[in-house]
């Protein structure tokens, strides 16, 4: 519920809202719409009123403040307002913000879905997006940032990568079931052991009761015996 999160991740259209209740003390019951009729339908002629406030005051201060802080220059802040407005997808979202946002999720255009769950968080200042005080940023130039991105040999060097670990090769066997690797595998509901001979490419495969140690060692036990595998054969486990 908007109520309950901090004024700042309201769009500006609640923060004024907010601002106004914050000296009652309410609670807030749901009621559908079709039991409230009579208030509905004044909802949706509403008294113009004269704006010029305190509050719308201190709502486009706020608003000015989000802007200024996100330590932009106006020549930036000019190319996301214009790229916006190039925007298919954000001129859709645009229009959902004005125009208001459907009941239901499967009636949202399927290019502004990922917006719906913080809808009630978007608002649109100055020709620019804000979910709630973070400017959204329009594809073109999110693609000119990962291009910068990629090619600063400063981000590069402090950026985290995963450590690349050398292949462990096995030693090659020297006899036929010497070594050995085996693995566990589902398929067709069932589980399966499978033992491969390191040295011909050899394996046996066994149908599992079970999967635990008891049977599966039986099973190994019978194999290795089946092969005269000596009892301190070493063995290379992938399960």
């Amino acid at each position: 519920m908007i109520v309950r999160k901090s004024l700042g991740c309201a769009p500006p259209r609640l923060q004024r809202m907010l601002l106004r209740l914050q000296k009652y003390d309410f609670s807030l019951k749901y009621i559908p719409g079709k039991d409230l009729i009579v208030p509905d339908m004044l909802s949706r002629a509403p008294i113009k009123i004269n704006t010029n406030n305190e509050v719308e005051n201190d709502i486009e201060c706020f608003v000015n403040m989000v802007i200024r802080n996100t330590s932009m220059s106006d020549r930036n802040l000019e190319q996301i307002t214009v790229e916006t407005s190039k925007d298919d997808t954000l001129q859709t979202l645009t229009r959902l913000i004005i125009d208001g946002w459907p009941d239901e999720k499967n009636e949202v255009p399927k290019e502004v879905f990922e917006y719906w769950n913080f809808r009630n968080e978007l608002s649109k200042v100055n020709g620019i997006i804000l979910k709630g005080e973070k400017i959204i940023i329009p594809t073109r130039i999110n693609a000119q940032i990962n291009d910068f991105i990629s090619k600063c040999s400063v981000c590069l060097e402090s950026r985290r990568s995963n450590t690349k670990e050398p292949m462990a090769e096995s030693e090659t066997p020297e006899l036929p079931w010497m070594t050995v690797g085996t693995d566990i595998f589902y398929w067709n509901n069932n589980n399966y052991l499978i033992i491969v001979d390191y040295y011909s490419r050899y394996f046996e495969i066994a149908k599992l009761e079970n999967i635990r140690a008891s049977c599966v060692i039986t099973h190994m036990k019978s194999v290795f015996a089946r092969h005269g595998i000596p009892s301190k054969v070493r063995s290379d486990s992938g399960s």
